[in-house]
């Protein structure tokens, strides 16, 4: 089903294989990995912005920051797709396994 999916929220599914007996599955590579290292990595970045949430959740005064705040929107509207396709899916993580 994921090769199926198409989403600017969600990773395509590139491949799949077998080794053994564990099964992998290949998305495409983030040159920055996963959010804990990137933050690891640049220690001064800026959270707030990495986990935004669109201005309309936010009282009007929190207007200075709103701009910033889009991308754990993009997670929700990410997993809002997968749900209306009926997707099942593991728990949402900032690491990798």
């Amino acid at each position: 089903m994921w090769s199926a999916l198409r989403h600017p929220n969600v990773l395509p599914l590139l491949g799949a294989t077998m080794t053994g007996v564990q099964f992998i599955m290949v998305s495409e590579w983030m040159t920055n990995g996963n959010i804990s290292e990137f933050v690891k990595a640049y220690p001064g970045a800026d959270r707030i912005r990495l986990v935004g949430f669109p201005s309309e959740v936010l009282p009007s005064q929190f207007s200075s920051i709103t701009a910033q705040l889009s991308q754990l929107n993009d997670v929700g509207v990410g997993l809002d797709y997968l749900h209306s396709q009926e997707m099942a899916h593991g728990d949402l993580k900032g690491v990798r396994l």
